[in-house]
């Protein structure tokens, strides 16, 4: 035995067996970290994990047999052991397996202390939002429910309005039992034409039951078919076809809402909540007017307002119609079609009709306050009309989606976190709440999370790429960072392309480029940019900032506070970090209400439902 150990060791057997499992432990730990950023599976590192063990058999028995000399490669019986050469050889064999000791202890010693940290706060950042959700769900038990878009089965195909609207209203009457869970509409909705499982809608949105439908209205005739399943089995709890006269849609819908607390067995703590009633006729005008302002993306909001007016000729006793018009009306300063006091002077006019029917309407008294002046100049009269909000509506994704955007504004930044992550948690696919939620997490130094949550959010909706570029610029990531912001498409207004360029060059130290670009920024879009929410002034600002040209910066600011008008989160956008010790900075967020002081003075005190 012993003289079988010497003649492994004479061959090289054993040092060319170690070098070989230390590269291969060397390469599966590289592979381990580099296969998941290019968005390759555990299959593929398996493959190579079998490709090495089958390659340690082969280059063991070639060891054996072959010798490496100056020469190249020899049979073991051609090579003379005790010549200088050969003990030259296995030298530089013993310090190749040194090189890959040293390089395997250097990546380990890397991946324990730079690593392991970041893999870990990824992990709890995906174990704590799992708990949150957990919680969710566990706080209300079985009783939460998705309410699908329900399809349109109407022989002309025509009634998409009235299907989306009835399990709208549905979605919306169920939302106002405190002791249900109901997902948010933008999530429900988002599988609409889709081909999911009820299993995955189920898992995708956290719910335990989902209520899907269709609608099939000929004339006069309608017939609603309905469906509640347990999502985890799919099985069928529930299910009825309703064949009546139109006029007998609010009942039907009262019926389903009854039955769904009926079958989920909620407890209540009073009524099951009813459909708000209104003359047929009027219900399905005012639903092809929440399609027309849903669809609105341009243009005019003229379609909305014509299909309220036309309900409200009908039944001028409708509320909902009236905060319809109210909301259409205000649009038309979105578009340019009239001044702000004009729009809000017609909105306002049509909001006081509602509340005169409704006084405790909660819409319509945050629509009332919106128009008012104040809400441009007053942050605590901002505050005061969401805690109200909430107050009237404490179910309301909507009213909580707002007061997470004003926590944002006062630089309470994990009450703002606390806001948007209840509603993603009962709305995971909202996208207005992925975007405040991006820059939460980004204002607030958690970078891990706002690159995912603006990932998500591209993903959902392709838009955000600028921001991730900022995100991975903060992170240090120059090279990734310009990458993202050389992506940014035709899509994007021109002063917000060039900006992420300029930052992007600069980040990479491509300076001669990076002038050109920011020249290009500054001759073209020194003025007000028309047309679009960009602020192409304080782009130019916000460069010089990062740069380190703080006297240049302070003197965009102004004239962009001046002439673009206000910067709500100036005084959280890192951009500007490097102004922050500068004896100029506090005192022009005191001119523009942002100053520490003043945002900690603003009562606002709201929180998650539950």
């Amino acid at each position: 035995m012993g003289s079988f150990i010497e003649e492994l060791k004479r061959r090289n057997v054993l040092r060319v067996a170690a070098a070989y499992v230390a590269l291969a432990w060397l390469v599966i730990q590289v592979v381990e970290t580099l296969f998941p950023l290019f968005g390759l599976s555990d299959a593929a590192a398996r493959v190579v994990v079998i490709v090495l063990a089958i390659g340690f058999v082969p280059a063991v028995i070639a060891s054996w047999a072959l010798e490496l000399t100056p020469e190249g490669l020899k049979r073991d019986s051609e090579v003379d052991h005790a010549a200088p050469a050969s003990r030259a050889m296995t030298r530089r064999l013993d310090r190749l397996i040194m090189v890959f000791l040293a390089l395997g202890l250097a990546y380990f010693a890397f991946d324990k202390f730079v690593l392991d940290p970041a893999r870990d706060e990824a992990r709890e950042a995906e174990v704590a939002q799992k708990a949150r959700s957990e919680a969710l769900v566990g706080s209300y038990g079985d009783k939460s429910i998705a309410v699908l878009a329900f399809q349109d089965l109407s022989p002309e195909g025509d009634q998409e309005y009235f299907s989306d609207g009835i399990s709208e209203e549905l979605l919306n009457v169920l939302a106002k039992i405190p002791e249900l869970r109901v997902a948010g509409k933008t999530s429900a909705f988002s599988f609409k034409g889709k081909d999911a499982t009820i299993a995955e809608i189920g898992e995708v949105l956290n719910v335990a039951h989902v209520l899907e439908g269709s609608v099939r209205r000929a004339g006069d005739r309608l017939r609603i078919t309905v469906q509640l399943v347990e999502a985890r089995t799919d099985t069928h709890l529930w299910s009825q076809t309703y064949d009546r006269d139109f006029g007998d849609v609010f009942a039907i819908q009262d019926e389903i809402a009854g039955k769904v607390v009926e079958e989920l067995k909620v407890r209540l703590l009073g009524e099951v909540p009813a459909v708000r009633k209104t003359d047929p006729a009027a219900y399905a005008l005012y639903l092809q007017g929440v399609q027309a302002m849903n669809r609105m993306s341009s243009g005019s909001p003229e379609a909305a307002e014509a299909f309220a007016r036309q309900a409200l000729d009908i039944d001028p006793t409708y509320v909902p119609a009236w905060v319809l018009l109210a909301r259409a009306q205000g649009y038309y300063a979105t578009w340019g079609q009239a001044t702000r006091e004009e729009a809000r002077a017609m909105a306002r006019e049509s909001t006081l009709r509602a509340l005169a029917l409704e006084p405790e309407n909660a819409y319509a008294n945050l629509m009332l306050d919106l128009q008012d002046p104040r809400v441009d100049e007053d942050a605590q009269f901002v505050a005061d009309t969401i805690t109200r909000a909430l107050e009237r509506e404490p179910t309301s994704l909507d009213f909580a989606r707002m007061a997470g955007s004003f926590y944002i504004g006062l630089m309470r930044l994990d009450r703002a976190i606390a806001m948007l992550e209840y509603n993603l948690a009962r709305d995971p696919l909202c996208t207005p709440c992925l975007y405040l939620a991006m820059h939460a997490y980004l204002y607030a130094g958690q970078l891990d999370k706002a690159e995912t949550t603006a990932r998500n959010y591209i993903a959902l909706t392709g838009g955000g790429p600028h921001t991730l570029g900022v995100i991975l610029l903060l992170k240090g990531e120059n090279e990734a960072a310009k990458a993202q912001f050389d992506s940014l498409g035709e899509n994007m207004a021109p002063p917000t392309r060039l900006h992420g360029r300029a930052l992007g060059l600069y980040a990479v130290g491509q300076m001669e480029e990076f002038e050109k670009v920011f020249a290009e920024l500054r001759e073209k879009y020194s003025d007000p940019y028309p047309g679009a929410v960009v602020n192409s002034q304080g782009f130019i600002a916000e460069i010089y900032a990062w740069t380190g040209d703080k006297d240049a910066a302070f003197e965009w600011l102004e004239r962009a506070l001046r002439e673009e008008g206000p910067m709500r989160f100036l005084h959280v956008n890192p951009l500007y970090r490097n102004l922050h010790d500068d004896p100029r900075w506090l005192p022009l967020l005191e001119g523009i209400g942002q100053a520490p002081d003043q945002l900690a003075a603003i009562r606002f005190d709201v929180k998650p439902p539950g």
